[in-house]
């Protein structure tokens, strides 16, 4: 459990620190160059601490998932991939939606919670979840995006193709990614 919550602390610090306005700093310090590097570097050894934490950690059970949670999860994560591609695209959904990754974790951690009642499960579900909402919540773009132009909705249709594959690769090679079966 101490790795994945190490994880989550290296995860979420590095992912806060644009936040705390030490984005400008360490960019001026490091370069751009450099400080996304070690933007990535970090970001990526906490995810990884996070993913091995999650999965060697010890199970202890809080609550008995309903049946209905595995089904209706499957069903949650396709739309929630789709979220997830459009922030990466120059598409109208971005416009339209503000925050379509951060939405996309939301959608994503509340359904896993609910279909997994393990301590580890909660403990990172719930953070991540709660890491989207607080950026939801307190993001200052609103404006930038409120005012900006339409794009050809081939860009969403391309988010919706993008998403719905990374869904399928996701859903069918969950064990090998999570190293968890469904």
């Amino acid at each position: 459990m101490i790795i994945l919550i190490l994880g989550g602390v290296i995860f979420f610090g590095v992912h806060a620190v644009p936040s705390f306005g030490l984005k400008k700093q360490l960019s001026e310090r490091l370069g751009r160059g450099g400080y996304l590097g070690l933007f990535s570097v970090l970001s990526t050894l906490g995810l990884g601490l996070i993913v091995y934490g999650k999965g060697s950690a010890n199970f202890v059970s809080i609550w008995s998932s309903p049946e209905w949670s595995f089904s209706v999860l499957h069903f949650a994560m396709w739309p929630t991939f789709i979220l997830i591609s459009w922030a990466y695209l120059p598409c109208n959904m971005k416009r339209i939606l503000r925050h379509p990754m951060l939405i996309g974790v939301v959608v994503f951690s509340i359904f896993h919670l609910i279909a997994n009642g393990d301590l580890a499960s909660i403990l990172l579900f719930v953070s991540f979840g709660i890491f989207a909402l607080l950026n939801i919540l307190f993001s200052k773009d609103l404006v930038k995006h409120a005012n900006a132009h339409r794009d050809s909705i081939i860009w969403d249709l391309i988010g919706v193709l993008i998403g719905s594959i990374a869904y399928f690769i996701a859903l069918n090679f969950h064990q090998q990614i999570a190293g968890i079966a469904i």
